[in-house]
C-alpha cells in the first residue's frame, strides 16, 4: 500500500461504523463462536479416539489436547478482538462528540468573555445614566479580535 493511502474497506462515516459493526455483532461473532464450537466437539472426539483404553493412549491424543488448547485460545483471543472492534466503532461517534461538546463549549466560555456588555465598567453608564436617561457607554469602543469562526 503506498504511503498516505487507505485500504480499500476503511470505513470512515458513521453509517458504514454502524453497518460494521452491526455485521461484526450479527454474521461475525456468532459465526466464530459456532466455528469454534463446532471445533471444540469434533477435536474432543478425536482426543477421545485416539486415548487410553487399555492404559496406553496414542501420542496423537495428547498432541491434537495441546492443539486444541491452543485453538481454544485463538478463538477467545479472536472473539475478544472482535469485541474491541465492535465497541471501537461505536465509541469513535461518542469520543468525537464528547470532543465536538467540549471544543463547542470552551468556544462559547471564551465568546462570553469577549463580548462587552453595554455600560459594564463604565461609571455613570447604564439606565438612567445622563441628561435624558442615556443607556450607552461613554467612551470609544474597542473592537473585538477577529476569529477564525467569524465567517460562521
Amino acid at each position: 500500500m503506498a504511503v498516505g493511502s487507505k485500504p480499500a474497506d476503511l470505513v470512515s462515516t458513521p453509517a458504514e461504523k454502524r453497518a460494521a459493526a452491526h455485521a461484526i455483532a450479527k454474521d461475525i461473532e456468532p459465526g466464530t463462536r459456532g466455528a469454534g464450537r463446532w471445533a471444540d466437539e469434533e477435536t474432543g472426539a478425536a482426543v477421545r479416539s485416539f486415548g487410553a483404553r487399555d492404559g496406553d493412549g496414542w501420542l496423537t491424543s495428547a498432541a491434537l489436547h495441546r492443539a486444541h488448547r491452543t485453538w481454544t485460545d485463538q478463538v477467545r483471543n479472536l472473539m475478544d478482538r472482535l469485541g474491541a472492534e465492535k465497541e471501537a466503532l461505536g465509541s469513535d461517534r461518542r469520543v468525537l462528540t464528547s470532543a465536538d461538546l467540549a471544543v463547542g463549549s470552551a468556544l462559547r466560555e471564551s465568546a462570553a468573555l469577549r463580548t462587552p456588555v453595554v455600560g459594564a465598567g463604565v461609571p455613570g453608564a447604564g439606565v438612567g445614566a445622563g441628561a435624558g436617561g442615556a443607556t450607552e457607554p461613554s467612551g470609544p469602543t474597542v473592537p473585538r479580535p477577529a476569529s477564525a469562526l467569524d465567517g460562521y
